[in-house]
């Protein structure tokens, strides 16, 4: 079994090197396993194969490189269960320590995943306080005014929740990056080639339609 922190930073650079390889960055959410054609091309979804989670709603992705992921029914309450099962049985991670210092997080809310019609939301072990200081604020926000009039088919990770996914906490709209949030942003433009304009002032505008919402 490996140690759960081998794991998480195995998810992260997965998660970076596909998002490179695609040109698109991951996603969160889903409506249905339909949606994924097998011929689409200059998509992460060629490289994508589904199994079930035992007789659970649960599906298993394995995704480019061999890297599993569980996504679960939102409505489901027994997600942190299958969420175990998920780490011991298929991806062989010691879970002894999951819930110490992580909540398992739906990388999308679960009440707006509900809302909007999605039917498969990724988990993701994520700090508890990383997770509640999002949860508070900008999810929140964004989950209030979620409108389920056209919703597309998935949703995928802004670059606020890609904040959350590599462990660091929402920005705050009255207050400045912190030095480890302003050098996560940097070396997001730095590794994926984008001018750091770019990623700064998606996060500012996610930042200010939150605001807005509330």
């Amino acid at each position: 079994m490996q140690p759960l922190p081998v794991f998480i930073s195995a998810q992260r650079q997965a998660m970076v090197a596909n998002w490179k390889k695609w040109d698109v960055s991951p996603m969160v959410a889903f409506k249905n396993l339909g949606i994924f054609d097998p011929s689409l091309s200059g998509s992460e979804v060629r490289a994508t194969s589904w199994q079930p989670l035992g007789k659970t709603s649960a599906v298993i992705q394995r995704t480019h490189g061999g890297v599993l992921s569980l996504w679960v029914d939102p409505a489901a309450d027994n997600y942190v269960d299958q969420f175990r099962k998920f780490l011991t049985e298929h991806a062989k991670v010691d879970d002894s320590d999951l819930t110490k210092q992580h909540d398992v997080d739906h990388l999308f809310n679960r009440e707006r995943a509900i809302k909007l019609g999605y039917k498969f939301v990724r988990l993701f072990p994520v700090p508890y306080r990383v997770n509640r200081s999002h949860g508070a604020g900008y999810e929140k926000a964004m989950t209030a005014a979620a409108s389920a009039k056209n919703p597309k088919q998935m949703k995928l990770m802004d670059e606020v929740s890609i904040m959350k996914f590599f462990g660091f906490k929402s920005p705050r709209k009255s207050g400045k990056l912190s030095k480890d949030q302003d050098q996560h942003l940097r070396n997001m433009a730095k590794t994926h080639g984008l001018p750091e304009e770019l990623i700064f002032g998606g996060v500012e505008n996610l930042m200010d339609r939150a605001h807005q919402r509330k």
